[in-house]
């Protein structure tokens, strides 16, 4: 399940060590074949993406990631030679479920019958499950909490100049911004 690049490097591993059939599923109706976000890896980007209005970074991730970021050419390349692998697209999941040996997938195009089950369907952004932030996250201000932002991106922490937390209006642990975030999570508010 996914068809971003871990969906497909999953599906070549498989293939490559003698799947006989592999199958990815995705709910978009097709590959993303633009990637917008492409350039916010370059140093250039980096470098002045903090200084932009809190406005124009949120629009502009929004943006990068609205229709997704296609598998690298390499990754489609690699499951390309395949005739026994295939994406189903526009697939909807209902239920999943172990039916004896297997795993049975109930969708809006059926159900699909599987040995294995390799879910590469992304992640969330939740400090809140993380077990040394749990204590105090519910006070760390995010994007959210800030302006109304309906994507993902909404559950970023809202982070300073040197990536560190604010904490959010009402809350009383000014300790907060001694709390630096260097991952993934910052990149709303810092970029890459």
């Amino acid at each position: 399940m996914g068809a971003g690049a871990s969906g497909f490097d999953a599906a070549a591993v498989a293939l490559e060590n003698g799947a006989g059939q592999v199958s990815i599923l995705m709910r978009r109706p097709h590959i993303p074949y633009i990637n917008k976000a492409a350039s916010i890896v370059y140093s250039g980007f980096s470098e002045g993406y903090y200084a932009l209005s809190d406005q124009r970074r949120l629009s502009l991730m929004e943006e990068c990631y609205r229709n997704g970021v296609p598998p690298p050419f390499e990754a489609l390349d690699r499951v390309n030679q395949y005739s026994q692998f295939s994406v189903k697209k526009g697939v909807e999941i209902y239920v999943c479920k172990v039916v004896g040996e297997s795993v049975s997938i109930e969708t809006n195009q059926g159900i699909f019958e599987c040995d294995f089950l390799i879910l590469a369907t992304g992640f969330a952004l939740d400090g809140s499950c993380q077990p040394e932030l749990r204590s105090f996250f519910s006070d760390v201000m995010l994007w959210k909490d800030k302006y109304n932002v309906s994507s993902w991106f909404g559950n970023s922490p809202y982070l300073g100049t040197h990536f560190q937390f604010f904490e959010k209006p009402g809350s009383s642990l000014p300790y907060l911004n001694h709390i630096y975030c260097f991952n993934y999570a910052a990149t709303l508010s810092h970029g890459l």
